[in-house]
């Protein structure tokens, strides 16, 4: 399947983020969809009905119709830029196809049927640009095709590769390949569990298979430097090298052997893989962010607001956006995604600190072409890891409060959809908590003002939740009008929750006005905190 480059995306927080829905969405005026190329330069879209088709449709990127190609059997088609023109496969027609990219008139149409009785009937498929040849696979309907790899040479008229190299599906060099490079030479394919690097000879045009490696998929796509390789069935080759392929498994929701209708595409940073999976009853678009092994961004394609299924039929990926074509029970839709860049979200400013246990609720501002208003959130304690917090609805208008109850000095980051994009769709503010301090006051009497006896030693405590570095204790003496320091306790840190000391006796302070409070000092983890004062007495 003909794919374009894709959107950048950057690394990925350790957390799989939530679902999103898509943004764009536009019904498309045909029974089924097979394939989609994008024109982005021409802000176009080619949409493939398959087989039995008469016409491609051609869409502007919204996907609203914009006409149409008389074609029929349209199954892929790939761009190529060098001549201005598409190349497009008819399937059942068993013919390859060359239109105008700038007029959309039909140039020319190649039967790619060759000795009948040798081959069986010849349905081109897949489709591959290599070195101004047009490499394909064959599959018909009927299964009468033998699934080879062939070539045509549009200069000729000529195909080439009858019964040499077999294949399903076919993924040809990137545009970028050098010219005249084995690179550029060089076309995928896949059947059978396993799949292989194919070389184009560059004067006869035959395929010829050279390396190959055990790996069951459908689907494939190149990264535009020619890296690295992907299928659907989650298998990556990272670095993909003329000699050797290496599979290992991409963080897909579900890597197995059901996938239903999976498709997969690159973006321009070789790295990031977009996938279009279907699998009853959860259909969804999703990234692999660059150099991550932590699955990213996901889309929901269901048909709000009822969540009946669709099924992902077909996937393209230009500079800023992605687009999928989906069917349920409605007919075929697009959907256009626009991963990195779907949100700007920014949080409030907190108090310079918060009592331990309260909860701080924080304003939040989405900036969001979507309709979708639901964020995520995430909590971890200074010096500890993130943990996955509520989920926050914000109204229409973007504008909500997200809140955290508080025990410890802790960073609260907020994420819209998810977190593996851009700095712009998620912030994070760190939140000080101060220690709560009760003072006690044991053997006195009373609790308005606790009075202790004449000629006995008071003991003051103060009950400590939080894990301050310390905590003091003051004593101040009313004398002559004004209030003087008489006692000032160590700092001592709170053992099991407590922290104490005694106010000897002696005879000046019989009736004298006393008061007590309770302070902590600030420190890396906690904010300063200190009690009310709180008066006592000697009797």
């Amino acid at each position: 399947m003909s794919l374009v480059a894709a959107v950048s995306l950057g690394g990925a927080l350790l957390v799989h983020a939530p679902a999103a829905v898509a943004g764009e969405r536009h019904d498309l005026p045909v029974d089924e969809v097979v394939d989609v190329l994008l024109d982005e330069g021409r802000d176009r879209l080619l949409v493939l009905p398959g087989a039995g088709s008469e016409e491609v449709l051609v869409t502007d990127l919204t996907g609203a119709s914009t006409g149409t190609v008389a074609l029929p059997d349209a199954v892929s088609a790939i761009a190529d830029e060098e001549r201005g023109w598409y190349w497009v496969a008819l399937g059942e027609s068993h013919a390859i196809a060359s239109v105008d990219a700038e007029t959309l008139e039909v140039l020319d149409v190649f039967d790619v049927v060759v000795d009948p009785e040798q081959w069986g009937t010849s349905c081109p498929d897949d489709l591959g640009l290599v070195e101004g040849r047009i490499a394909f696979t064959s599959y018909c309907e009927d299964h009468g095709s033998a699934e080879y790899v062939r070539v045509l040479d549009p200069g000729t008229g000529e195909v080439t590769g009858g019964g040499r190299v077999r294949g399903r599906g076919l993924v040809g060099p990137p545009a970028s390949a050098p010219a005249g490079s084995e690179l550029a030479r060089s076309v995928w394919t896949y059947g059978w569990s396993n799949w292989v690097r194919v070389e184009i000879d560059s004067e006869t045009g035959e395929p010829t298979t050279l390396v190959g490696s055990d790996a069951n998929m459908s689907q494939m796509a190149i990264s535009p430097d020619g890296t690295v390789l992907a299928g659907n069935r989650g298998v990556r080759l990272d670095p993909l090298t003329m000699e050797r392929l290496e599979p290992y498994q991409l963080p897909l929701s579900h890597p197995d052997d059901d996938f239903e209708g999976l498709d997969v595409a690159f973006g321009p940073d070789g790295r990031t893989v977009f996938t279009a999976w279907s699998i009853f009853p959860v259909e969804t678009v999703q990234t692999v962010p660059a150099g991550s092994l932590v699955a990213g961004r996901s889309y929901d394609l269901f048909d709000e607001p009822i969540n009946r299924w669709r099924n992902a039929d077909a996937l393209a990926v230009g500079e800023t956006d992605g687009y999928v074509v989906s069917r349920g029970r409605g007919g075929p839709r697009l959907d256009v995604l626009s991963p990195g860049e779907d949100a700007t979200l920014t949080l409030g400013r907190p108090e310079k600190s918060y009592p331990y246990g309260a909860t701080a609720t924080i304003p939040v501002t989405l900036d969001a072409r979507s309709e979708h208003r639901t964020l995520d959130t995430w909590v971890a304690s200074y010096g500890g890891g993130y943990r996955t917090g509520a989920e926050v609805e914000v109204a229409e208008d973007g504008t909500g409060t997200v809140s955290v109850r508080l025990k410890s000095r802790s960073s609260l980051l907020v994420g819209y959809d998810a977190v593996d994009t851009s700095e712009s769709d998620r912030d994070t503010v760190n939140l000080w908590v101060r220690p709560r301090l009760t003072l006690e006051f044991p053997k006195a009497k009373g609790t308005r003002r606790p009075t202790y006896a004449a000629g006995s030693n008071a003991r003051i405590a103060v009950e400590v939740k939080g894990r301050p570095a310390c905590v003091r204790l003051h004593v101040d003496q009313r004398i002559a009008g004004r209030w003087k320091r008489i006692h000032r306790s160590d700092c001592e840190p709170p053992r099991r929750k407590h922290v104490s000391t005694t106010l000897r006796w002696k005879p000046s302070l019989a009736g004298a006005k006393l008061r007590v409070r309770a302070t902590s000092a600030k420190d890396r983890f906690w904010a300063a905190e200190r009690t009310k004062k709180q008066q006592v007495r000697f009797r």
